[in-house]
């Protein structure tokens, strides 16, 4: 077992190690060496330090390419400017160099919005105080994006409906089935970062290229052209707002377009890191509300401390948890007795994580938290499994178990009844004002084993919609009764604690590295977003 322990430790140092190393290797700056055999190769970028700019951004439903010449200024329609902007780390006028445009109103014409086509962001820095801004000898670099997205609406793609119609309305089957299909509705972002790449050093040629950017490289004037920094993964697409078709009165979504200036090094990082995420997403299949999380941290605004503290917190996280298990599996293999251990404890978290567990798989967002859940459930199974085997010794040792034993029954019992009729007010409630949406009824349509249990007749429409929008009814309630009730998990431990009037027997170094990733856990919820009842689901749980 200790030799385990140190080849473990090794290994997960040696984890640490590489991926510490793989950070630092993306992010290096390819910087010129000194020398003379170097100077051949040197490279700066192509934008002065002393030259003032102007950086404007424009919607328009074309395309076009990156360069001042495939600029398509009959179809774009400016939206904000961010004038007197310098290409070095210094402050412009008292600012900070991050300023701010909120968009309302009309910001999209019409004739952009009459087709329901793709709306691209175009970002133009130009010379500043010249005139002919349109003049391709003043413009400095041009860069497109895409702007929006097709989304269906969270409610109509969950397909969510009112268990009380489709336990009264007798038709409610029929609705359903002959309702329209969602549409995808071009949606945008609610925020979106612009903004220059700084980079004063001296770079060398030959790294560039190894790094793969050599076509940003001109090696006519022996410059660096790097492009203009746009980010629209500050808000997730989950999060997008749907776009009104032209002459409806519905208001066009708010959006904030920010201006920051992002060093080279961060860039490069988070190129490599969007990559990654996309070959994960298209790849591995890995869930897009999870990858959108990890994205929303490549912000200009918050440059790569937040990256960094995110990752840092991850690693805590791996190493607490490892801890917390490989104390608590040491503390369960050595005792053969476990007087004042209380089953009901275990077997209640046992309960809660399996729920928790039904939530997230019936949400069907994150899955970061479900990996946790699932080691938590095997594990508490274990140790429910290894305390009945010792239960008869126990209980030959002390007598006095028997009686506490019944008094935690007879407690849990009591909080039972207590908590009775809340449960049942907070599930009625919730069963008369919220939607909820199928595990199997999907996007509004049957699957093929619900259309051929309807064809054998084993089962009617209006029975299948009952069945799942009541399994949705029981774990949302089951899950929110988990959280607002969370304490009543710890309540037989701490009455054996009071009956024994010692904390002796307690697992107290699994139980330390618990309460550390709790609090590790409370601090990443600051800085990336998980499902909130996710959330409640490892602070229980872990």
């Amino acid at each position: 077992m200790g030799l385990a322990n140190h080849l473990l430790g090794v290994a997960f140092a040696g984890y640490i190690a590489h991926v510490c190393h793989t950070f630092y290797t993306m992010a290096k700056v390819p910087l010129l060496e000194e020398g003379p055999e170097s100077a051949p190769y040197a490279m700066k970028s192509s934008i002065s330090e002393s030259i003032l700019l102007d950086m404007d951004v424009y919607v328009s439903n074309r395309p076009g390419m990156r360069g001042r010449e495939s600029i398509p200024w009959t179809a774009m329609a400016r939206v904000a400017t961010f004038e007197n902007v310098t290409y070095d780390w210094k402050e412009n006028d008292g600012k900070d160099g991050n300023e701010e445009v909120k968009l309302s109103g009309d910001w999209i014409p019409d004739r952009f919005r009459s087709k329901n086509e793709s709306l691209f962001a175009h970002v133009v820095l130009r010379k500043s105080g010249v005139k002919g801004h349109r003049k391709a000898s003043n413009i400095v670099d041009h860069r497109v994006m895409d702007l929006s997205s097709y989304m269906i609406p969270q409610e109509e793609r969950d397909g969510r409906h009112h268990l009380l119609d489709a336990l009264v309305n007798r038709t409610y089957a029929e609705e359903v089935e002959n309702s329209p299909a969602p549409v995808p509705r071009l949606s945008v972002p609610k925020k979106m970062e612009v903004g220059l790449i700084v980079e004063t050093r001296p770079m060398d040629a030959r790294k560039l290229y190894q790094k793969g950017l050599g076509g940003f490289v001109d090696q006519k004037t022996r410059k660096l052209h790097l492009p203009i920094f746009m980010n629209t993964h500050a808000t997730p697409r989950d999060e997008f707002e749907p776009v009104p078709a032209a002459g409806s009165p519905d208001a066009l979504p708010e959006m904030t377009i920010s201006f920051h200036k992002v060093g080279m090094s961060y860039w490069m990082l988070s190129e490599s890191l969007l990559q990654g995420f996309e070959h994960m997403e298209d790849v591995m299949k890995v869930n897009e509300y999870d990858l959108d999380s990890f994205k929303m941290l490549l912000s200009g605004s918050s440059g790569p401390w937040r990256l960094l503290v995110v990752y840092g917190v991850s690693f805590l996280h791996i190493l607490f948890e490892y801890l917390s298990l490989r104390s608590d599996l040491k503390f369960f293999k050595e005792r053969t007795s476990f007087e004042g251990l209380s089953r009901g404890s275990i077997a209640m978290n046992m309960v809660m994580s399996l729920i928790s567990c039904l939530y997230v798989l019936e949400q069907d967002e994150s899955r970061i938290v479900l990996y946790f859940l699932v080691i938590r459930i095997v594990f508490s199974g274990w140790k429910l499994m290894k305390m009945s085997k010792s239960k008869d010794a126990s209980s030959a040792e002390l007598e006095e178990m028997q009686g506490i034993t019944n008094d935690e029954v007879r407690c849990m019992k009591y909080l039972g009844l207590l908590l009775l009729p809340v449960v049942v007010f907070f599930c009625t409630y919730r069963l008369v004002n919220y939607k909820f949406r199928s595990w199997i009824v999907f996007k509004l349509n049957f699957n093929t084993l619900n259309l051929n249990m309807v064809a054998r007749g084993e089962r009617t429409e209006e029975e299948l919609i009952l069945v799942n929008l009541a399994y949705s009814f029981l774990i949302l309630s089951l899950a929110a009764c988990s959280e607002v009730f969370g304490f009543v998990v710890m309540t037989p431990q701490v009455f054996l604690n009071y009956r024994l009037k010692s904390v002796e027997h307690l697992p107290w170094r699994a139980l330390s590295y618990q309460a550390c990733n709790t609090f590790i856990d409370d601090v990443f919820t600051l800085v990336i977003r998980l499902v909130f009842r996710g959330r409640a689901a490892v602070d229980v749980c872990i």
